[in-house]
């Protein structure tokens, strides 16, 4: 049995890296932001809402209107 020596190949170039690293840092930027971070939350909160309409509308058998009246009398119990 013989060995070929074989180069790893690599899923990105150094160049896609580069640009990776340039979006993440300007990313980090921008959630660290006090004004950003507000609006990266409240569209965070937003996903997890309409996450659990769906969850318990497909899972738990309930209608869109159910299961958003829920949704509602949850964020009415949060605020208070």
């Amino acid at each position: 049995m013989s060995s070929i020596e074989q180069q790893p190949e690599t899923l990105f170039t150094q160049d896609e890296v580069n640009a990776i690293e340039g979006k993440m840092k300007c990313f980090y930027k921008l959630r660290t932001n006090p004004e950003t971070k507000k609006v990266f939350d409240a569209t965070a909160q937003s996903v997890r809402s309409y996450e659990d309409v769906i969850i318990r509308v497909i899972v738990g058998g309930e209608t869109v209107e159910v299961a958003m009246k829920h949704q509602k009398e949850r964020q009415i119990e949060s605020t208070v």
